[in-house]
């Protein structure tokens, strides 16, 4: 009977990974489309304005990680990209 139980919570284990996969992917998405169409609606160029999300995302995750050292020791493991 247990078998039984275990091979249940598996599937439905790997059926939320696989929407909540789907979800990131559509927010993904809708983030970057957001993104580019405010960057080109304030005539940036298109390629530039495709390249903006991404290099938002980094320097957020770049300056979070900063703020949340406690030990200035740790700053130069940062640094390196």
């Amino acid at each position: 009977m247990k078998q039984v139980e275990a091979r249940e919570a598996v599937i439905l284990l790997r059926s939320m990974t696989r929407v909540l996969c789907i979800v990131g992917v559509l927010a993904l998405v809708f983030t970057t489309v957001n993104v580019t169409r405010f960057a080109t609606s304030r005539d940036v160029p298109l390629p530039i304005a495709v390249l903006l999300d991404p290099m938002i995302v980094l320097l957020t995750e770049r300056t979070e990680a900063f703020s949340q050292v406690s030990d200035l020791s740790q700053l130069p493991a940062l640094c390196v990209p």
